[in-house]
């Protein structure tokens, strides 16, 4: 409760404040929320097998729906990369279909 109320200070910082101030000091349970803070996530993967000419593999990623629509009303976009040559090329698109 009192490592919430401190905006999640450590332990040890939560301890000497509460002695400071003559209230009991119990140990607390882990918090949640500082568990999911904490978490890390992994690197992907180096790839074995790169492309090794222009063209020979393409990377599509569609992403959306976005918060602000584009001037033109678009939603949505469409990211085409060539894996050898690192070239993106990017669509607007007004729908997934």
């Amino acid at each position: 409760m009192w490592h919430e109320r401190l905006c999640h200070q450590n332990k040890a910082h939560v301890k000497d404040i509460l002695r400071k101030y003559q209230s009991d000091v119990k140990d607390s349970q882990i918090c949640d929320g500082c568990c999911y803070g904490k978490q890390c996530r992994h690197p992907f993967g180096t790839r074995k097998q790169r492309a090794t000419t222009p063209r020979d593999s393409i990377n599509i990623d569609v992403c959306g729906t976005m918060q602000q629509q584009s001037l033109g009303g678009a939603k949505y976009y469409v990211c085409f990369k060539d894996d050898f040559t690192k070239y993106r090329r990017v669509f607007s698109m007004q729908s997934k279909n």
